[in-house]
C-alpha cells in the first residue's frame, strides 16, 4: 500500500462513519495467526495426510498453498483493508458480487456454531480434568457397560472369556457369523464416558433423546467467552488475541513432546508419513490437498477481510 493517505469515498461513501482502526499492528498478526491456526491444522490435517498417501499428500498441499491459499490470503488482506468495510458491504465495489458477501456471513455462521460447540466439549473435559479421580478412567460408573475395558488395562488381562463368549454378537447359535474377538467387542472406558455420558448417544435417528445438561451449560458458557471477547469490537479482541493466539502453539508444544516420547510415536510417524507416491495420480487427493488450504488459512470465510478492513489505510499488509 502506498505510503500517503487516498480518498476511499467512491467505496465507502462520503458519509460513512469513521471506521475503529487496530491498536497494534501486531495484534492484527495474532487475530490472523489465531484465525488462520485452528482445528483444521490440529486434526483435519493429519487426518487428511493419513488418508491421502501419507508424505506424497505434501506435495499437492504445498502446491495448492502456492497457487492458491496464499495469493487468496493476500488478496482478502489487501481488499478489506482498500475498502475499510466488513464483508457484506465491501461489493458495493461490484455488485453483481454481493451475493458472496451474504454466503461469506453464512459459512462463518455455520462454521461458528460448529467450532463453539466443539469449544464447549472442550471446557467440559477442562472441569471434570480437575477431578481428583478421572471419570473415564475405569468402568465403574453408571454408565459403563458390561464390555466396559478400563482405559489402563491390558486386554490380554481383562479379558474374562465368560462375560465375552456370553455377548449377544459371538452367540455362533444364532446363527451369527460377524467376527468376534476381544477387540472388536470390548469398549474403552474413554470411549464409553464420551458417547454414553457426554453426547448420551441415543440408538437411532428415530430416537432424538433429551438435551444434555451439562453440555447446554457448557455451551452456554462458550457463547459467553464469545461475547466477553466480542463486546468491545477490536478494543477488546485486540488483546484477547495475546493470549488466544500464541497458548495453542503452548499447548501444541507440550502435546507434541509428550507424544513423541510415548512408546511406538517412531512407528506411528513413519506409518502417518510414508509416501505413497502412486496416490498422486488421483484427482481426490488433489481436490483435499485444495479444500484443506482454506481450512489452514481461513481464506474464503470472510474473517480475513474484516480484520484487514480495521487496518489503516497506508498499513504495509505485504510486508
Amino acid at each position: 500500500m502506498g505510503s500517503e493517505d487516498k480518498d476511499t469515498s467512491s467505496v465507502v461513501g462520503s458519509d460513512a462513519p469513521k471506521r475503529e482502526t487496530w491498536g497494534k499492528s501486531v495484534e492484527f498478526v495474532l487475530s490472523c495467526i489465531g484465525y488462520s491456526v485452528g482445528l483444521g491444522n490440529i486434526w483435519r490435517w493429519p487426518y487428511l495426510c493419513y488418508e491421502n498417501g501419507g508424505g506424497a499428500f505434501l506435495i499437492p498441499y504445498w502446491f495448492m498453498v502456492i497457487a492458491i491459499g496464499l495469493p487468496m490470503f493476500y488478496l482478502e488482506l489487501v481488499f478489506g483493508q482498500f475498502a475499510s468495510l466488513g464483508v457484506t458491504k465491501i461489493w458495493k465495489i461490484a455488485p453483481f458480487w454481493k451475493g458472496i458477501g451474504f454466503a461469506m456471513c453464512i459459512v462463518s455462521a455455520l462454521n461458528c456454531i460448529y467450532y463453539n460447540l466443539i469449544v464447549a466439549y472442550t471446557i467440559y473435559f477442562l472441569f471434570k480434568s480437575f477431578a481428583a479421580k478421572l471419570p473415564w478412567a475405569d468402568c465403574k460408573n453408571s454408565w459403563n457397560s458390561d464390555m466396559c475395558l478400563p482405559s489402563s488395562a491390558n486386554i490380554t488381562e481383562f479379558y474374562n472369556p465368560d462375560l465375552f463368549n456370553g455377548y449377544p454378537l459371538c452367540d455362533a447359535s444364532k446363527g451369527i457369523t460377524i467376527a468376534c474377538t476381544p477387540q472388536s467387542v470390548l469398549r474403552s472406558s474413554t470411549l464409553e464416558f464420551w458417547e454414553n455420558h457426554v453426547l448420551g448417544l441415543s440408538d437411532g435417528l428415530d430416537n432424538f433423546g433429551t438435551p444434555q445438561l451439562h453440555l447446554v451449560i457448557a455451551l452456554f458458557v462458550a457463547w459467553i467467552l464469545v461475547a466477553g471477547c466480542l463486546v468491545k469490537g477490536i478494543q477488546s479482541t485486540g488483546k484477547v488475541v495475546y493470549f488466544t493466539a500464541t497458548f495453542p502453539y503452548l499447548v501444541l508444544t507440550i502435546l507434541l513432546v509428550r507424544g513423541v516420547t510415548l512408546p511406538g510415536a517412531t512407528d506411528g510417524l513413519k506409518f502417518l508419513f510414508t509416501p505413497t507416491w502412486s496416490r498422486l495420480a488421483e484427482a481426490k487427493v488433489w481436490s483435499s490437498a485444495a479444500s484443506q488450504v482454506f481450512y489452514s488459512l481461513g481464506s474464503g470465510f470472510g474473517g480475513l477481510l474484516t480484520m484487514a478492513s480495521y487496518n489503516k489505510f497506508n498499513n504495509n499488509s505485504q510486508r
